[in-house]
């Protein structure tokens, strides 16, 4: 009598034991999910520290069935020419409750050096405070088609990348916190490049920053930032290097004490392309920049509406440059397209629109300057006897010719 016999990889697979197929798998590692998710969970962190012998020229495969991977309290260290794949990031989730400042704290680790990559997967963060779901320190690693979930308490950061250049796609971050903050991605001492990032942030009663830079030159390319929070709200801010955004969206709305889209702080010179900045709340600043901070903006839209006041650019003595973009700060206690205070700031705009319903530019102090060429200004710009204000072949909206002072 004939007896079908299944093959013993098979069998191992069945009774939920990973392990590497051959055949028909030479170098893949099969990691099923038909346990609880802490046994899933550990069954994983065995799949991958099974492995022996992989190198450039040995690659390996860790595959993950859909389901839930649990690590408890504890996380996933990548290795090197190891990569990990799930089964889509809608049915495969790693997730632990690992806590704490930095990278003890992250879901996942990856360390310098590593040279890996991760894909179609989710990777969550549930512990009570200070939890990241990513943490990488390394140039080598990749990521692609990953969704970052970091729901804490307090002071969570969803991916957080120190002193490395990696290469990051099509990956969707969200956090929801309770308090003491939370950053979507932070880049510090950085070059990476990010492509297809979305963010997206809820907050109960904390301060929100979409993107964080902290140095380099990183390059991100289709941004979509979503910003809600209940106190202070911060779409992207750059602070130093000279990072390029481009192809930007970002919408920020709900902080009680102040919503900017884009915050160039202290130091650095952030560029920004083909963005669409669209800033709501009680205090609304589409663009701000800090002293010496110098924050170029090209094809763009910058808008800040409020029932309190708005600014479009908001510059605290720093440079701004505006080409080719519009700026509009309306708002029902005060509205103004380009606000200049502290004595030091210049902004300069050529070829664009800038908006204000009270004032389409204003000079807080004697030292600050406003300068238009090629431009229409809606709203009149508030002449206090301070500052200057330069316009060449500009015109109001009207399409009045203005004078040289913008009168």
């Amino acid at each position: 009598m004939f007896r079908f016999r299944l093959p013993c990889a098979l069998l191992l697979i069945l009774s939920g034991t990973a392990v590497a197929q051959t055949p028909p798998f030479a170098r893949t590692v099969i990691v099923p999910s038909g346990g609880t998710p802490s046994v899933n969970g550990a069954n994983l962190l065995a799949a991958l520290s099974g492995i022996s012998g992989a190198s450039a020229a040995n690659p390996w495969l860790v595959k993950l069935d859909p389901g839930v991977y649990d690590l408890g309290t504890g996380q996933l260290v990548p290795r090197s020419y190891v990569d990990i794949e799930g089964s889509g990031r809608g049915t495969t989730s790693i997730t632990s409750a690992v806590q704490g400042n930095g990278a003890p704290g992250a879901t996942v680790l990856v360390q310098s050096g590593v040279q890996s990559e991760m894909r179609e997967l989710t990777i969550k963060n549930t512990s009570p405070g200070m939890g990241r779901g990513i943490s990488l320190n390394s140039s080598n690693f990749t990521l692609a088609r990953v969704n970052v979930d970091v729901a804490t308490v307090d002071q969570s950061v969803a991916v957080e990348i120190i002193n490395c250049d990696p290469v990051l796609s099509d990956m969707t971050v969200s956090i929801t916190t309770g308090q003491w903050g939370a950053t979507g991605v932070a880049l510090w001492g950085s070059s990476a490049t990010l492509t297809d990032v979305t963010v997206v942030i809820s907050s109960s009663n904390s301060d929100v920053t979409g993107v964080s830079i902290g140095g380099n030159s990183p390059v991100l390319n289709r941004l979509v930032v979503t910003i809600q929070s209940a106190l202070a709200a911060f779409g992207v801010v750059a602070q130093g290097g000279s990072p390029l955004i481009s192809n930007c969206t970002v919408n920020v709305s709900g902080g009680t004490s102040l919503n900017t889209g884009i915050f160039a702080k202290n130091v650095g010179a952030p560029h920004f392309r083909n963005c669409f900045v669209n800033v709501q709340g009680l205090e609304a600043r589409g663009a701000n920049d800090q002293s010496p901070a110098a924050l170029e903006i090209h094809s763009s839209t910058l808008r800040a509406t409020s029932t309190g006041r708005a600014w479009g650019i908001f510059n605290e003595g720093g440079t701004v440059t505006v080409e080719n973009s519009e700026v509009h700060g309306l708002g029902t206690t005060s509205g103004v397209g380009s606000f200049n205070i502290n004595g030091t700031s210049v902004t300069k705009l050529d070829q664009s629109t800038v908006e204000g319903n009270f004032y389409s530019a204003s000079n807080f102090s004697s030292g600050d300057r406003f300068f238009a060429g090629s431009s229409r200004l809606i709203g009149s710009v508030q002449v206090t006897g301070v500052g200057g204000y330069t316009c060449i072949g500009s015109y109001n909206a009207s399409y009045v010719a203005l004078g040289p002072t913008c009168l």
